[in-house]
């Protein structure tokens, strides 16, 4: 049985109420087989005028080597703890791709890989 998230549970947050609010009705329109009319329904820009970016140029790859040498994530949580996450990005080639599909599936044949191997010590 699927938990449902109820509307109550996130009504302090605007943002994660039209988050579920839009959830819900994308869940009742695949469920009629009405999304293509749901997604011209909800296809309205709303974005602010202050990100208006026509006549801007952006610059492609500026910032690949920088992601490339990995990233640190910070995460100030409202009880006042931190996460922080560093992340190393890993490439895969093609022929293991297939093999591959996400990060979890690669975690998990490492970690048996590890468990055949025979114990280190430093």
């Amino acid at each position: 049985m699927r938990e449902e998230i109820t509307a109550d549970y996130l009504s302090d947050n605007p943002v994660q109420q039209e988050i579920l609010n839009l959830s819900e009705k994308w869940a009742k329109a695949i469920a009629s087989n009405d999304a293509e009319k749901f997604m011209k329904i909800n296809d309205k820009d709303e974005m602010q005028t202050e990100y208006d970016f026509r006549g801007k140029k952006g610059v492609r790859g500026k910032y690949y080597d920088a992601i490339q040498k990995g990233y640190t994530t910070i995460i100030h949580k409202s009880d006042g703890s931190t996460v922080v996450k560093e992340t190393l990005p890993i490439f895969l080639d093609e022929d293991i791709q297939k093999y591959f599909p996400d990060s979890e599936s690669v975690n998990n044949a490492l970690r048996d890989l590890i468990a055949l191997a025979p114990e280190q010590h430093n």
